[in-house]
């Protein structure tokens, strides 16, 4: 009997809070109730799936998928969103040595439910190799 009056009250507390939450986004400026912030953050996800990666790549650039998985039809889907964003099938490899990285390649790695493209800025004589993120691809 007492775990159930604690799991009531912790509910209770959960939803005054929840309500408290909704009415600050509702009255918040700029986009009005939460509706219009998920429509506006679905808007900059869908142009974030539409990125041009062609403008990263050079002649002599890598690009490497790190899928993170064994599923073979996600890594085959991953490819599949990489080429929709300019980059040529032929350039995909799955690899998952940084190292192996220099200056101007791309690394793209599987962080669900999205692909997180990596630019290589810059490779230390040490081989650490730094990167920048470039874009998100929605799978």
């Amino acid at each position: 009997m007492q775990h159930t009056i604690h799991s009531h009250k912790y509910l209770v507390a959960t939803l005054a809070w929840l309500v408290i939450v909704i009415e600050y986004y509702q009255k918040s400026d700029g986009v009005t109730g939460i509706a219009g912030r998920l429509n506006s953050a679905e808007t900059q996800l869908s142009a974030l799936a539409m990125v041009d990666l062609s403008q990263y790549v050079t002649a002599t650039s890598k690009v490497f998928l790190a899928p993170n998985t064994s599923d073979q039809e996600l890594v085959d889907l991953a490819k599949k969103r990489i080429v929709e964003t300019g980059i040529s099938q032929d350039r995909i490899q799955v690899n998952y040595n940084t190292q192996e990285l220099d200056a101007g390649d791309l690394y793209i790695s599987y962080d669900p439910p999205d692909l997180v493209v990596r630019i290589v800025y810059e490779k230390k004589p040490s081989g650490m190799v730094k990167m920048k993120s470039a874009a998100m691809i929605r799978l």
